[in-house]
């Protein structure tokens, strides 16, 4: 991300079809990933899931709507920003994680 980030965009404002079945294959293969999680999570502390669950499903799909629309409202403006912004951010975790992992933080 970090790299695509910094190389100049020559065409920055291509639409992108979020209708596509291949796109929406993908999103959803990466939501429900997310979810697979949640519903794990959810099993090992033995509560009831059915509220939390439907509140979950409401508020990702609103805030997923709204990220849609923003994103494609403000991808021109600073799409290289946030592409370099979002790897930092990656390293950052996956160098925490790493730490963490290795006995340096407690």
């Amino acid at each position: 991300m970090i790299i695509e980030g910094a190389r100049r965009l020559e065409s920055c404002c291509k639409k992108i079809d979020y209708f596509n079945p291949a796109t929406l294959l993908f999103l959803g293969i990466g939501t429900s990933i997310d979810a697979l999680a949640v519903g794990l999570s959810f099993s090992f502390i033995s509560a009831n899931s059915y509220m939390p669950s439907i509140t979950i499903g409401v508020v990702t799909f609103i805030i997923s709507i709204v990220g849609m629309f923003l994103g494609d409202k403000l991808s021109c403006r600073f799409r290289q920003k946030s592409e370099i912004l979002g790897g930092m951010i990656l390293v950052g975790i996956g160098t925490k994680i790493l730490v963490e992992h290795l006995g340096g933080l407690a």
